[in-house]
């Protein structure tokens, strides 16, 4: 089955034109100051980059779910084997959207420090307040093994201490 999850990782292809995520981060790049050729290509080679990864990972969902139809087909398993081969692909797809939301969140992230006012320490205060609370989130995931409830409560906490701050 690892063979499996592995063979489709690694044979991935997929959605986003790399092209298009390319040209759409360079445009939200320029204005931004004189760059020089080399920041230029800095941007460009980085999202095409990016673009690759999400095509890689939208043919990785493509091809799991292809799997996990095949493995409810598969009437040589025992039901409690085809449960668990199609949860364990499931765990997998969640994971990688879940990287994919990360890493956005992290450029978003980055974006609001580097349009902040570095002289307003609350502020910084509250951004790195916000890494550290998706640091733990992480970190309860990979403890409880992507458990439902255990992810849902983190979101309930940080809500309710979303809605104090606003009040």
């Amino acid at each position: 089955m690892w063979i499996v999850c592995a063979v489709l990782f690694l044979g991935l292809v997929g959605a986003l034109q790399r092209e298009q995520v390319a040209q759409h981060a360079i445009k939200l790049h320029r204005g931004r100051g004189a760059a020089t050729r080399h920041g230029w290509s800095w941007v460009s080679d980085n999202c095409r980059r990016l673009g690759s990864l999400l095509q890689q990972k939208n043919a990785a969902i493509k091809k799991l779910s292809v799997a996990a139809v095949a493995v409810r087909r598969d009437h040589s398993l025992s039901e409690p084997e085809r449960d668990f081969q199609v949860h364990t692909l499931e765990v997998f797809q969640k994971e990688l959207n879940e990287s994919e939301r990360s890493v956005f969140q992290a450029v978003v992230g980055l974006q609001r420090a580097l349009q902040g006012d570095y002289r307003d320490v609350v502020n910084m205060k509250d951004s790195s307040h916000q890494r550290l609370e998706a640091l733990r989130e992480a970190a309860i995931k990979v403890r409880t093994g992507g458990g439902r409830g255990v992810i849902d409560e983190v979101r309930r906490r940080r809500s309710n201490k979303e809605e104090r701050r606003s009040h």
